[in-house]
């Protein structure tokens, strides 16, 4: 499934994105970058609630660039996440 990024980037471009599931250990979701893309993987096994959850906060990891390597220190994961998370939920709030 091909999403649009909820915000455009610099210079105006918006990158392509694919969502997929897979049965993840250890996460509910998970956003990688490829090139000028990204790819969203959820965990399978969510329902529909804790899909949009999850997909809310990978998106906001899109917009706000939050994107991690294993190289990346624990103390800016921890706080890039509080930050991903109050975009979550701004953005997309509860229904």
């Amino acid at each position: 499934m091909l999403l649009a990024a909820l915000a455009p980037r610099p210079g105006g471009s918006v990158p392509a994105t694919v969502l997929e599931w897979a049965f993840l250990e250890g996460h509910t979701g998970k956003v990688e970058q490829w090139g000028t893309s990204y790819v969203i993987t959820l965990e399978a096994t969510l329902r529909r609630t804790e899909r949009r959850d999850v997909l809310a906060h990978e998106l906001a990891h899109i917009e706000l660039g939050t994107i991690w390597t294993d190289d990346t220190p624990a103390e800016v994961v921890y706080a890039g996440e509080v930050l991903t998370e109050r975009r979550a939920l701004e953005r997309f709030g509860q229904p």
